[in-house]
């Protein structure tokens, strides 16, 4: 009798350590915080929101937004990495965090403290001027700055925006008279309106380019305008100034290689359905690689960028 309870206690600890094993495997178990670095409506909120409910789709667990804007994303990430590193807080931001942030702010993180898990989405970003100037190229704006003797305006949303416009002003000796404008609308309508030279613009570029409101001068992107091939990108005029605009679902390191690994699987799945492919085309935005590695890669592209771009 004493030996059959023994057997039988070794079965039971054995089976506590099978379901043990099954219950970490099975992530998620509880609802999932996602800290977006967006505004409630903004796109990246918009695009954060819709994927995180095809992630409870896909994976049978709410995941659930949190909005914590400010400080160009280093609050979102600030937030993540002091939350528990067991799978059930995740960030998403864009790409300031993984570059521009660490090379011009005092940030309290480095790039191995995060792990990207999959791109959300691609947004080529464009340098737009008024139609009406004739202009084809930066190099048409900055030498029309440069003969009638004054500065280069440009409406800048924010730093990064600035910095390469001022970029290019310097390759051509010309002095940039940046004026600060709250968000992508206003950036267009001081365009519209004639108030600056040029702005950067996002995924509103294209439409407006196509109904004859604005010129699209060059993709400050690494690639060209998926609808509008025709636009050089700014590094294919000569210019050293790349700005890849993306949203990035992402972790704090330490959180298990299986929760990343079922992340990413999911989103490489989520990537292939006609529901993300609709929400991309309603938010104006492009298709990126989805899953792990590309990730990977396009936030060491996105540092090295920056690293060039403020000369560090």
């Amino acid at each position: 009798m004493l030996n059959m309870r023994k057997v039988l206690m070794g079965l039971g600890i054995l089976t506590l350590m099978t379901c043990g094993g099954t219950a970490e495997a099975a992530w998620p178990e509880r609802p999932v915080t996602i800290i977006s670095h967006a505004a409630a409506g903004a796109v990246n909120d918009l695009l954060t929101r819709q994927v995180a409910a095809m992630l409870t789709e896909e994976l049978g667990q709410p995941f659930l937004v949190v909005n914590q804007p400010g400080g160009g994303g280093n609050l979102t990430v600030n937030a993540v990495l002091q939350a528990k590193r067991d799978g059930y807080t995740l960030g998403s931001s864009g790409g300031q965090p993984f570059g521009y942030n660490m090379f011009t702010m005092k940030v309290r993180y480095k790039m191995e403290d995060l792990v990207p898990v999959s791109l959300i989405s691609s947004t080529c970003m464009a340098v737009i001027a008024h139609p009406d100037t004739g202009w084809k190229t930066m190099k048409d704006a900055c030498d029309a700055a440069r003969r009638e003797k004054r500065p280069l305006k440009a409406g800048v949303m924010d730093n990064l925006s600035r910095d390469i416009l001022r970029k290019v002003a310097e390759q051509e000796g010309v002095t940039l008279a940046p004026i600060p404008q709250k968000g992508g609308m206003p950036c267009l309508s001081s365009v519209l309106g004639r108030h600056v030279d040029v702005s950067v613009l996002g995924s509103i570029a294209v439409d407006n380019a196509k109904a004859g409101k604005v010129s699209i001068l060059a993709s400050a992107s690494s690639r060209r305008f998926a609808e509008m091939p025709e636009v050089p990108t700014l590094q294919e005029q000569g210019y050293d100034a790349v700005f890849d605009s993306f949203t990035i679902l992402f972790a704090a390191a330490g959180v298990p290689d299986e929760v990343v690994d079922t992340l990413s699987r999911t989103m490489e799945k989520i990537g292939a359905t006609e529901a993300y492919a609709k929400m991309l085309k309603t938010l104006a935005v492009e298709a990126a690689p989805l899953g792990r590695e590309a990730a990977r890669s396009q936030v060491t592209r996105e540092n090295e960028n920056m690293r060039r771009l403020v000369g560090r």
